[in-house]
């Protein structure tokens, strides 16, 4: 069944389906606070779901600046005070307000699925086509764009507490980097 399951660990495994996604649910992310959780879909939407009820909260706008058009949603990762959110599709990496349902900040990039923005919210780290690329979060603007420790896919992407390593893990290579 496709759509965001809501698995209940200490209670034998009972489940609550969050329907709403027309595709695959490919991400998910809890809020800092726990309570909201971001799923990212295959139909290009990302929708906030409380994560108590399981009922919508809301549906982000569609990614892409030409009316109509959106890429599916690999990934999505929530800022420490769960005001923005993150979106990472194959070809867009977006900064989303999720009080005001908006757009913040659009950086149109080339093929990629993953995203991870640091736990004291000053960094933003997406992959594209075997490089990482890092923004300051607070300005917006890029710090660093460097090849990753291995050509290929970077599948997975982790900030330390401190915000001060990027973890990378390698799809091609089965490798993880600290960077």
């Amino acid at each position: 069944v496709e759509g965001l399951h809501l698995w209940s660990v200490g209670a034998a495994g009972t489940s609550q389906v969050c329907a709403g996604h027309a595709s695959y649910v490919y991400s998910v992310a809890f809020s800092p606070d726990g309570g909201s959780i971001a799923s990212g879909s295959w139909d290009g939407s990302v929708r906030l779901w409380s994560a108590l009820s399981g009922e919508p909260i809301a549906t982000l706008p569609l990614q892409g600046t030409v009316p109509g058009s959106y890429s599916q949603v690999f990934g999505v990762a929530f800022s420490p005070d769960g005001r923005q959110l993150a979106r990472r599709s194959g070809g867009w990496l977006d900064l989303l307000s999720t009080d005001l349902g908006r757009v913040v900040a659009h950086f149109p990039l080339k093929s990629g699925t993953t995203v991870a923005l640091s736990a004291d919210g000053s960094w933003l780290a997406s992959d594209e086509l075997g490089h990482i690329r890092l923004w300051n979060a607070r300005t917006l603007e890029e710090a660093a764009f460097a090849r990753s420790a291995e050509p290929g896919r970077a599948p997975s992407l982790a900030f330390s507490a401190d915000g001060g390593l990027l973890a990378i893990g390698l799809a091609d290579t089965g490798t993880v980097t600290l960077s």
